[in-house]
């Protein structure tokens, strides 16, 4: 096991690290709430861009829309990062997909299965969700303050780690490669990944990065129903516009835009 072989910790990390700002600096925790409440935390103390937090365990690991995040110790990547980019709240979404894109270009490393992308940002792997990436904003009206990107990814699980109700719905880079990951080799992947697009979404917008994203979108002629506040809607998923939003045809022919929501695959009559 790598935990045996070799130590995951901010020496080893540290180590490894080949990042410009990304990860410079980090703090690392052996158990910990939350990377993003403690990135949080950080950032409004005024910790610059490139921070990050890197766990090997959480106790209460943020998912989307309130939900836990399964954190056992020894086998994933648990990190939370500051970003400060000089761009509009209104366009904040865009970092989402930019880090999914970072993430799968990551995964692509590790991974002979392609991973795909569930908008608009769950990683999946023979449609079982791998990754999630939790992003949170702190701004004024035409400011923002800071952003934290959150990302949990199964790297070393085994199926039997997986809480039941998890088991038919999620899996791990190991479950799917048979293969142990570097912890510490994966997390320095994917902070050069992050930093590349990150750096290149700053320099040339969101077009790159959204043609990017496509080509690992998954749900492409496929039937979803999105739950956005007190709304349903459930159509065939399209493709996204450019500024990153869900294209779905309903029955009736109409196409809508889903600015945000929880997307949940259906299976066509």
């Amino acid at each position: 096991m790598e935990n045996r072989k070799k130590p995951f910790n901010k020496t080893a990390i540290t180590n490894k690290l080949e990042t410009s700002f990304i990860g410079r600096p980090f703090y690392f925790h052996s158990n910990i709430d939350s990377t993003n409440t403690a990135a949080y935390a950080l950032a409004v103390k005024g910790a610059k861009q490139g921070t990050a937090v890197v766990a090997d365990s959480q106790a209460k690991g943020k998912g989307r829309l309130g939900r836990i995040w399964e954190s056992p110790k020894g086998v994933n990547i648990y990190t939370s990062i500051i970003l400060r980019p000089d761009i509009s709240p209104v366009t904040a979404p865009h970092l989402t997909l930019m880090s999914a894109v970072g993430v799968a270009e990551t995964i692509s490393r590790y991974s002979v299965k392609k991973p795909e992308v569930k908008w608009p940002n769950d990683i999946l792997i023979n449609s079982k969700k791998v990754c999630g990436i939790l992003t949170e904003m702190n701004s004024d009206k035409n400011k923002i303050n800071f952003i934290i990107l959150g990302i949990g990814v199964n790297l070393n699980m085994t199926k039997e780690m997986f809480p039941d109700e998890l088991k038919p719905i999620a899996t791990s880079i190991k479950e799917e490669t048979g293969k142990d990951i570097s912890r510490i080799d994966f997390l320095n992947t994917l902070y050069l990944n992050i930093e590349k697009w990150y750096e290149a979404f700053l320099k040339n917008g969101f077009a790159p990065v959204c043609e990017a994203w496509k080509t690992y979108f998954n749900m492409a002629g496929k039937a979803v129903k999105i739950k956005d506040m007190d709304r349903e809607i459930e159509g065939i998923a399209l493709t996204i516009d450019d500024d990153g939003h869900l294209l779905v045809r309903e029955k009736s022919g109409k196409t809508v835009k889903i600015v945000s929501g929880d997307v949940v695959m259906k299976q066509l009559p």
